[in-house]
């Protein structure tokens, strides 16, 4: 698929003319350091952009040549199509040279152009002879294809003829960029523009952002808004894979953010300390890389120290290949099938890359078959296997499909079918809640549904006479670490399968009823027993406990009674009999057949009872509709209107 964005980069040897022959094919200077333009050399990334048939622009990244700069470059080349490779005429080829073709074989650049320069500095038949020595050098390698051309940046000969070839090239470049999914650019330049606020600056790697989407930085997780975007210095409201994008900020300073971050969707990466990757060895370094070893990693815009655990050998040396498991000494934020480069730790060169496997893997043991056979089906993108590998690894909670893609590396629809297949296979297990959809081994699933049953079956044994057990406490007693969206369908699931039974945010076992017993029943006796001794002189239910029952058990007992009908509740501190009731209402009622009025004294006289009993018996008519205020607070009239008993609290 012909690429929609470019991104043209340079490489090569310090005082090549890297940054002159930029200049001379946009007319743009990228030195913008002071320091840069007095010593004539590049020391930073430098931007700019290239014009394209059609109206197009094509971002422009020149990178310093300098050895003592190449973690600039490095940070330049993430996400080049199209790598302008400067070898100059009258010196050949230099140790930068080599180390940046290193580096661009490693990364696997899409596309390049050799480009000879300062020819102005030889005569033809040097020219040619350094040509040919070239030629022997990059003989077997991938720059041996790449077109050429002879340039001088002083006068201007071969420049019109690099620009054509420019635009051949990028014209044949195959490239899909993945516009779908969440937004992810590494960060390569933090500024601050005076009275506007913070600018960061990458090539968008993946997906699409708008102004009002929400965006997030890692390692750090900090959440920012984005007040503006641009492209080769025009507003823009959108940006998307491929281009070179600069974002002004809005609530974090300068100091926060540094060259390696990633901007991309909020929990869409997964900073991590370690890495599953295959490491591929360059064929000309003189290094041994030994188990254990520490290295320098470079992946994105990003550098971090980090040992190498080998896990399928010892050594590697030239030209080998092997599994290791990277474990860093700061966090990142990668993805799967991102391309790095390792440098010995010292003296610093580069000895290898390759690419990343597993972003967030558990420890393995060295030389451990199980573990390497996964990695391999990694490596050779054997989708129909890894998938259940890896729903069958993720042994803590459902994930979703964007997590899925995460951790197995498989593009979205592709990952869609596959599930889908699977699931018709009964392989795995789809959760749906009410937005998204959550999937998981068949293992993991029967487990999740013991531990539901087990713990809603433990809460019933401990409190019977409770309708079930609250949401909150459900989830804090065993799936703290589940957000609350994947927590909702997991349960919205086991209520459409008849596992459980969901009564607002109360939850019970589908086949659980509070029941009586003889616990109960001896409760029920006792405090009708009292209650009806005492009339409608209301005593405080809490008096009634028994000195050797839990206050919470005696409550529970207390609402179950309710809920069947055996006692009514007056207030949160008094309950009386149906029979009781009947006679209240009755009493009630005949009194306003020849009265209006009925006052606290009134009604304590009506029913042979205390003030403060008659207060609370007044405030439960007053709520059933059966009386009604008449402006004075003491003094009530007739509603005329009935209400039936209350219900069970838990129950509708």
């Amino acid at each position: 698929m012909k690429a929609e964005h470019i991104i043209i980069g340079t490489a090569g040897h310090i005082d090549h003319g890297k940054t002159a022959m930029i200049r001379a094919l946009t007319g743009r200077d990228t030195d913008t350091l002071k320091e840069e333009k007095q010593r004539g050399i590049s020391i930073d990334l430098g931007f700019t952009w290239f014009d394209l048939p059609e109206g197009r622009r094509a971002g422009v990244i020149d990178v310093p040549g300098h050895e003592k700069f190449l973690p600039n470059m490095l940070a330049g080349v993430c996400g080049m199509d199209l790598v302008l490779l400067v070898i100059a005429l009258d010196e050949g080829m230099m140790p930068q040279t080599r180390e940046h073709m290193d580096i661009l074989e490693k990364l696997q650049v899409p596309a390049g152009i050799l480009v000879l320069t300062k020819e102005d500095c030889v005569d033809a038949a040097w020219a040619d002879m350094a040509e040919e020595e070239i030629s022997g050098e990059i003989r077997g390698t991938m720059f041996a294809s790449w077109p050429r051309q002879r340039i001088s940046a002083v006068t201007g000969n071969g420049i019109e003829e690099l620009k054509h070839r420019i635009i051949e090239t990028v014209s044949k470049i195959q490239r899909t960029r993945k516009t779908a999914g969440s937004f992810r650019m590494p960060v390569d330049r933090v500024m601050t523009l005076k009275g506007l606020g913070t600018v960061i600056a990458g090539t968008v790697m993946e997906g699409c952002l708008r102004p009002e989407d929400p965006l997030m930085l890692y390692p750090s997780m900090q959440t920012v808004k984005i007040k503006s975007m641009q492209i080769h210095g025009r507003d823009t409201d959108q940006v998307s894979a491929g281009q070179r994008v600069a974002l002004l900020l809005s609530g974090v300073k300068k100091d926060d953010i540094r060259r390696g971050f990633v901007a991309a969707g909020p929990d869409s990466l997964h900073p991590s300390r370690f890495l599953d990757v295959k490491i591929e060895m360059v064929k000309g370094t003189r290094r041994v890389l030994k188990n254990q070893s520490r290295v320098h990693l470079y992946i994105g815009t990003s550098s971090v120290l980090c040992r190498v655990v080998l896990l399928d050998r010892e050594e590697l040396s030239a030209g080998q290949t092997g599994y290791a498991q990277l474990r860093l000494e700061q966090e990142l934020a990668v993805k799967k099938k991102d391309r790095f480069i390792v440098r010995f730790y010292s003296p610093m060169e580069t000895i290898g890359g390759g690419q990343i496997l597993e972003e967030r893997p558990v420890r393995h043991k060295r030389l451990d078959e199980e573990a390497l056979e996964f990695l391999k089906k990694k490596e050779e993108n054997r989708e129909e296997e890894i998938l259940p590998d890896v729903l069958e690894k993720e042994e803590k909670r459902p994930l979703n499909l964007q997590e899925l893609e995460t951790r197995s590396g498989i593009d979205g629809k592709r990952l869609e079918i596959l599930l889908e297949e699977l699931a018709k296979r009964q392989e795995c297990a789809v959760i749906r809640g009410k937005k998204t959809c959550f999937y998981c081994s068949r293992e993991l699933e029967a487990a999740e549904n013991r531990r539901l049953s087990a713990c809603l079956k433990e809460y019933h044994r401990r409190w019977p006479f409770r309708n079930g057990m609250e949401k909150g406490l459900l989830k804090s007693t065993g799936w703290k670490d589940w957000d609350m969206e994947r927590f909702d369908a997991w349960l919205d699931e086991m209520e459409r399968r008849k596992i459980i039974c969901r009564q607002e945010n109360v939850f019970r076992q589908y086949e659980f009823s509070p029941a009586s017993n003889g616990v109960s029943e001896e409760i029920r006796l006792l405090v009708t027993k009292i209650l009806e001794k005492q009339r409608f002189d209301l005593i405080n239910m809490m008096e009634l406990k028994p000195d050797d029952m839990e206050t919470e058990m005696y409550t529970d007992i207390l609402r179950f009674l309710e809920h069947q009908g055996s006692l009514v509740k007056i207030s949160e501190e008094y309950m009386i009999t149906p029979k009781l009731l009947e006679t209240l209402i009755r009493r009630t009622e005949e009194y306003f057949q020849d009265q209006e009025i009925l006052s606290y004294s009134r009604l304590r006289d009506l029913l042979g009872s205390n003030k403060r009993s008659a207060r609370a018996v007044m405030a439960f008519l007053d709520a059933r509709g059966i009386t009604a205020s008449c402006g004075r607070e003491t003094e009530r009239i007739y509603a005329g209107r009935r209400k039936k008993s209350s219900a069970y609290p838990d129950e509708k």
